[in-house]
């Protein structure tokens, strides 16, 4: 299994704070972070074009 990084908001971008604070917010390796960080990179890729090593493209 492969451990990412947690993902670094974009500054000024209001759905990468919002992913942060949701983050903050569930217990530690529980599936809701996992599910969190999931969405989140997923964001990133499709708003920022951020794609973190090792992480398949999502169509």
């Amino acid at each position: 299994m492969i451990e990412l990084p947690v993902p670094t908001p974009v500054p000024d971008c209001l759905p990468c704070i919002d992913f942060q604070n949701r983050l903050d917010a569930v217990e530690p390796q529980s599936s809701a972070e996992t599910d969190v960080r999931v969405l989140w990179r997923r964001h990133q890729a499709a708003a920022h074009g951020i794609i973190a090593p090792g992480v398949r493209r999502h169509e």
